[in-house]
């Protein structure tokens, strides 16, 4: 959690879908947690559409559909380091 948050415009809050802590950009919740294992990443179509073939084709990724949000599974601290550098490189770039 303290590695989302000291990424420059990141900022934690309580998620509007969930009872719990998210994290939000510009104003938007952008990742929350759906269990210990399973982090909720919103990019949008249009950013998980360009990352598909690189980034986001990893196995910990899960890319629903036509939504808005991947899932991916969290269970050591590379993926932590994953979930991070997708969140700086890709959402904040």
């Amino acid at each position: 959690m303290n590695r989302l948050i000291a990424i420059p415009g990141i900022e934690e809050r309580r998620s509007r879908w969930q009872d719990s802590e998210a994290f939000c950009y510009r104003g938007k919740e952008v990742l929350h947690f759906d269990d210990a294992n399973i982090v909720d990443l919103r990019l949008g179509r249009k950013t998980i559409k360009a990352h598909q073939d690189d980034e986001l084709n990893d196995p910990r990724v899960t890319v629903r559909g036509q939504s808005d949000w991947v899932n991916i599974r969290v269970a050591s601290s590379e993926d932590v380091e994953f979930v991070v550098g997708l969140v700086r490189d890709i959402l904040v770039e």
